[in-house]
């Protein structure tokens, strides 16, 4: 039996909560950044040891970058891209997964949506909108099938994955991305 993600890095729910910070505040938000980067790591390195292997790799400043949006731009979404040979699949993963566990998040082919109350919106981005697509976004997904060297287009991306790991597989990632987000007493 496969252990699951959230067995193995979350197996003691009370004693890991912790108090939630004011968010309001930089002091907050740089706390919530900490936590938010100890438990991202968590998952990449349980991802790298997984048969699925949903992650092939991150780019060296990806976490920095990331928590540095969320201290600095509390209020602005997040925008997330999804390029590459297999964007439509993994899109498609991205979506039911998003709808099944009720995230916060919009997935669309319109950069429109950047202007909703969603504080995360995951744009499909067209093979021809490449570049309009990399200026937008805080984060940009690679999708492919295999992990073999990177190409150009991959290299500008922050996260390249594996568009052939499980659906299942992927919702328990970003089912357990959402309990660590809400994981504070009080």
């Amino acid at each position: 039996m496969v252990t699951t993600l959230i067995q193995e890095l979350h197996t003691s729910r009370v004693s890991d909560k912790i108090q939630k910070p004011n968010f309001d505040t930089k002091a907050g938000r740089q706390f919530l950044a900490f936590y938010l980067s100890t438990k991202l790591k968590q998952i990449i390195a349980y991802d790298k040891k997984h048969e699925y292997n949903c992650i092939f790799a991150t780019g060296r400043d990806f976490l920095a970058n990331f928590l540095k949006k969320i201290v600095d731009e509390p209020h602005n979404a997040i925008a997330i891209g999804i390029f590459g040979d297999d964007e439509c699949v993994f899109g498609q993963k991205i979506t039911e997964c998003v709808a099944e566990l009720e995230l916060p998040a919009i997935v669309t082919r319109d950069f429109s949506a950047l202007l909703d109350e969603n504080k995360i919106v995951i744009v499909k981005c067209e093979p021809e909108m490449k570049e309009e697509c990399k200026a937008l976004l805080d984060i940009k997904i690679y999708a492919k099938k295999k992990k073999e060297r990177i190409s150009e287009d991959e290299h500008a991306c922050e996260i390249i994955v594996n568009s052939d790991c499980p659906k299942e597989y992927l919702k328990e990632i970003l089912n357990y991305i959402k309990i660590i987000t809400n994981d504070f007493a009080g």
